[in-house]
C-alpha cells in the first residue's frame, strides 16, 4: 500500500508538525510518503508532486489557509487517479465532515480530531471512532471528535527524515494539547481540558530538535504558562541548552508569577520570544466571548518584559468581537500600544467551524475561508474596511521595525497612537504596495499641525541608518553631519586601534541635533555610532550607541 501524506503550509518557511506525527503513526502500514508544499507554489506543482508519488491513499491536512487549494487538488487528482482514496483531516474539516462528503464526491473519508490513532486504523481497513466515510451512496459517521489522552503513546515525529525537511524552516513543538480556557472564537471552545506529554518526553524531543540546528522552535501550546510550575521547568531546561536557538511561546500574559518572570529576565538576548493575545481591553467584550483575563495585569507584564530588552514581544488584538465598536477598539489599541510590544498585530475575527461563536454570531461574515467578519452590531462594513487599512499602516510603520524613532516622535504630535496610524492609513490606502524608500518619503512629507520638520527629518534619518546598511540617505531625507573625523582625530578612543579602511566598512558616525533616544527629542546634540554589520536580535535594527 502506498500512502501519501500532504501538508500545504501558509509559507515556505513554515513546517507541518501534524504531517510528521501522522507519518510516524502510519509507519509499518505501507510505504508512507510525506509531502510539504506551500500555498504560494503553483497548484500544478503540488498536483504533479502528488501524482508522481502514485498513492493508493492521499491524506491531506486541512486548515483555513489551504482548504480551497486542497479541495481543488482532490478533484484534479481523482481525474488522473480514479482509484485513489482521499482522506481529509485537520481543524478545517473536523467539524463539518458530513458536509464535505456531501459536497465533494471525490473525497472518501474525513478524520475527526486528532488522527494519530484513527487514521492508521482506517488505512488498515478498520472502522475506528473519529471518522466519517463513504460506503456506496451512504455517508457513515463513526464516533465524534477524537482527543488522544496518553500523548506519550504517540511515536515521536522528530525523525531524521523530519529533521532533514526542517532546513531553513521554522520548527514547531508541542508539550501539551488543549487549553484550560474556552474562548468562544477559538477551537479551544470545542474541546475541554489540557493533556500533556511527560517532561521526559518533552526534554528528549527538544534535544532532538535543537540538535538539528534549527534557528527558531515555536511552541504551539495554546497557553504555554497555564501550568506555571511546568512552564518554569521547561524554561529552566531551555536555559541550560547553550546552543543558539530561539524559543517562541504563546502565553497568558496575566498568568506570569514573579519566579517565571525572573527566569525569563535572566535569559540571554534573543533566547525567548513571547506572543500574548490581549484581543480587547473592553471587559464586556471579553465576557461575551468567555475570555477570562486580568487585563491590567497582562498589560503590566507585557510592559515589564519589553523593558528588559532581551525578549521579543508580540501582542494581538482582534477586530470584530462582540460589543467592540470603533471607539472601544481605539481604546484597546491605545492601551496595548502603551506597553510598546515589538509587534502589535491587528487581526480580524474569523468565524471558524467548530467554534462556539460561529453558531451565535449576530453579524455577517464571509462564507469563504478564512470566514472573516464583514459586519457586526457594533462595526459597520465601512468601519471594518477602514480597520483593514489601519492594520496595513500598523504593519508598515510599526511592525516593520523601520520607524521606531519616527513613531516615538509622531505619537507626541497626534492625540493618540490610534489617531497617528489612522492618519497614516489614509496615506497608504491608495496604493497596493510601497517600497521602504517610498514609505520614508511619505513620512518626510507628512503634513500635520504641530510637526517640527527638523525633528521629523532627524527621526527619519536615524531610523534609516538603523534599518539599512547604506552609509548615506536618499535625497529626500536630510543627511546628518558626518562625524567620522572624530575617530580619525582620535577623539573616540575606542576605535583608535582599528584601521580606518576597516572602520569605514563597519560603522557610520553621525551628528544629530537631538537626543534620538527620547520621544520628545530634546535639543541636546548627540553623536551616534551605527554598526553596519551587527543587528539587534530583538528588533532587527542595526546596533548603535552614543559616541
Amino acid at each position: 500500500m502506498k500512502i501519501t501524506l500532504l501538508s500545504i503550509n501558509s509559507k515556505y518557511i513554515h513546517s507541518s508538525l501534524a504531517l510528521w506525527y501522522l507519518t510516524a503513526a502510519c509507519e509499518g502500514i505501507g510505504k508512507v510518503t510525506p509531502l510539504e508544499h506551500s500555498i504560494n507554489e503553483p497548484s500544478s506543482k503540488i498536483l504533479q508532486s502528488v501524482y508522481e508519488s502514485h498513492p493508493d491513499f492521499l491524506c491531506i491536512c486541512c486548515y483555513i489557509w489551504n482548504i480551497d487549494i486542497a479541495l481543488r487538488l482532490c478533484r484534479e487528482i481523482k481525474l488522473l487517479l480514479p482509484n485513489l482514496k482521499i482522506v481529509l483531516g485537520g481543524p478545517e474539516v473536523s467539524f463539518r465532515g458530513e458536509e464535505i462528503l456531501k459536497d465533494a464526491s471525490e473525497i472518501d473519508a474525513v478524520i475527526l480530531g486528532e488522527g494519530e490513532v484513527s487514521l492508521p486504523a482506517f488505512l488498515r481497513g478498520d472502522l475506528p471512532n473519529g471518522v466519517i466515510y463513504r460506503d456506496g451512496d451512504r455517508i457513515i459517521k463513526q464516533g465524534d471528535y477524537q482527543c488522544i489522552e496518553d500523548l506519550d503513546s504517540l511515536p515521536s515525529p522528530y525523525t531524521p527524515q523530519m529533521m532533514e525537511s526542517l532546513r531553513g524552516k521554522l520548527a514547531y513543538f508541542e508539550s501539551s494539547r488543549g487549553c484550560p480556557f474556552s474562548c468562544a472564537y477559538c477551537l479551544s471552545s470545542a474541546t475541554k481540558g489540557v493533556r500533556t506529554f511527560s517532561m521526559e518526553r518533552v526534554k528528549s524531543d527538544l534535544l532532538k530538535l535543537v540538535s538539528s540546528d534549527v534557528q527558531t522552535i515555536k511552541f504551539v501550546d495554546r497557553t504555554f504558562n497555564c501550568d506555571k510550575n511546568r512552564a518554569k521547568e521547561i524554561v529552566r531546561f531551555l536555559l541550560s541548552i547553550e546552543q543558539d536557538t530561539t524559543f517562541h511561546f504563546e502565553v497568558g500574559a496575566d498568568l506570569f508569577d514573579d519566579e517565571l518572570l525572573t527566569l525569563l529576565k535572566s535569559a540571554p538576548v534573543g533566547k525567548f520570544q513571547i506572543e500574548a493575545g490581549i484581543q480587547s481591553t473592553n471587559e464586556e467584550t471579553l465576557a461575551s466571548v468567555c475570555r477570562k483575563t486580568d487585563t491590567a495585569k497582562a498589560l503590566d507584564a507585557i510592559s515589564e518584559i519589553v523593558s528588559w530588552g532581551n525578549i521579543h514581544v508580540h501582542a494581538d488584538l482582534i477586530c470584530g468581537l462582540p460589543h467592540e465598536g470603533l471607539e472601544s477598539f481605539e481604546r484597546s489599541f491605545n492601551d496595548l500600544f502603551a506597553t510598546r510590544p515589538h509587534a502589535l498585530q491587528v487581526g480580524f475575527l474569523k468565524l471558524l467551524h467548530g467554534s462556539a461563536l460561529r453558531d451565535n454570531f449576530g453579524g455577517k461574515f464571509s462564507p469563504f475561508a478564512p470566514y472573516q467578519v464583514l459586519e457586526t452590531d457594533s462595526l459597520s462594513a465601512d468601519d471594518l474596511f477602514f480597520l483593514q487599512n489601519f492594520e496595513n499602516s500598523v504593519e508598515l510603520f510599526y511592525n516593520s521595525g523601520r520607524f521606531t524613532c519616527t513613531v516615538n516622535y509622531l505619537t507626541t504630535v497626534f492625540t493618540s497612537p490610534f489617531r497617528l496610524f489612522a492618519h497614516l492609513a489614509e496615506k497608504v490606502s491608495t496604493k497596493p504596495s510601497f517600497s521602504p524608500d517610498n514609505l520614508f518619503a511619505l513620512l518626510s512629507a507628512l503634513d500635520k499641525d504641530g510637526i517640527d520638520r527638523k525633528r521629523l527629518y532627524a527621526s527619519l534619518a536615524f531610523d534609516y541608518l538603523c534599518s539599512f546598511k547604506s552609509r548615506h540617505l536618499p535625497e529626500f531625507l536630510q543627511e546628518p553631519r558626518d562625524a567620522f573625523h572624530l575617530i580619525e582625530n582620535g577623539k573616540i578612543a575606542a576605535f583608535s586601534h582599528i584601521p580606518v579602511k576597516v572602520l569605514l566598512k563597519t560603522i557610520a558616525v553621525k551628528e544629530f541635533p537631538f537626543d534620538m533616544q527620547s520621544p520628545a527629542l530634546p535639543a541636546i546634540p548627540r553623536t551616534y555610532i551605527f554598526s553596519r554589520k551587527d543587528r539587534c536580535k530583538i528588533t532587527g535594527r542595526f546596533k548603535f550607541f552614543v559616541a
